[in-house]
């Protein structure tokens, strides 16, 4: 493991005795105490399993791609953070979760290191919507409650965002719900016409600036504004079916 993560690991063995320390070569976990971190470690090895070979179609190699994760527990909160921290030929990543011990184990874990999967493979070259997009799909049912409601106001009200203005920031701001809303519809709508791997090279080819070419390659439209009109009427009818259904009352 990097002497980074052994640096780390020293640090907080030092902490005082009531912290919690659990490692293997994938991961160090920092919580308030033993078995949280414990149990932390094990979802993690769990979801690293199971995303890799969800999103890439293989495990990851053990210690490729290590996570430092720092784990504070809060029954009223739920935020979260991931950084991947560069070193030649190598990546690791540090996630910051603030949360319930649920989903400190759950979720808000989850959502996490998909981050840290997907980083692991393609780096910077995939943009911010598609990890948004992706990640996205782990979030507990609370907050796809709420992304459901914006896009309601969207297709009653017919005010659309542009979907390039959002597929070509370089960052999506935590409070800005409308951008990680559109990231994900858009990425529910495409993984219904083709594979996760399509809409991954989608999104990296795309990212170069040329979405139509990108739109006509992966998914067969003859541009991306035919693409974005196809996204916005299915989410009209997946609004008035949900509408039926009542799943968006409040």
């Amino acid at each position: 493991m990097e002497a980074t993560l052994l640096l780390c690991a020293a640090l907080v063995a030092a902490a005082p005795a009531d912290i919690g320390l659990a490692s293997s070569p994938n991961f160090i976990v920092h919580a308030p105490n033993q078995r949280i971190a414990e149990d932390v470690l094990r979802h993690a090895e769990q979801y690293r399993v199971q995303q890799a070979q969800a999103w890439l179609g293989h495990t990851l190699p053990e210690g490729e791609g290590p996570v430092i994760i720092h784990v504070r527990i809060s029954p009223d909160d739920d935020t979260a953070a991931m950084l991947p921290l560069k070193r030649p030929q190598r990546t690791h990543h540090i996630i910051w979760l603030k949360t319930s011990e649920q989903l400190a184990c759950g979720e808000t874990l989850a959502h996490e290191l998909l981050h840290c999967i997907l980083a692991t493979k393609y780096g910077e070259r995939l943009p911010a919507f598609a990890q948004e997009g992706c990640a996205g799909l782990e979030d507990d049912p609370a907050v796809q409650a709420v992304r459901r409601r914006i896009l309601a106001d969207m297709a009653f009200s017919g005010q659309y965002p542009q979907l390039r203005g959002v597929l070509d920031r370089r960052l999506i701001a935590a409070t800005d719900q409308t951008a990680y809303t559109v990231s994900c519809s858009l990425a529910e709508f495409l993984f219904g016409r083709g594979s996760r791997c399509t809409f991954l090279q989608f999104a990296v080819d795309g990212a170069g600036g040329n979405w139509d070419a990108a739109a006509q390659r992966h998914y067969g439209y003859s541009s991306f504004s035919a693409l974005e009109s196809d996204w916005q009427r299915w989410v009209s009818n997946q609004v008035r079916l949900a509408a039926g259904t009542g799943a968006l009352r409040r």
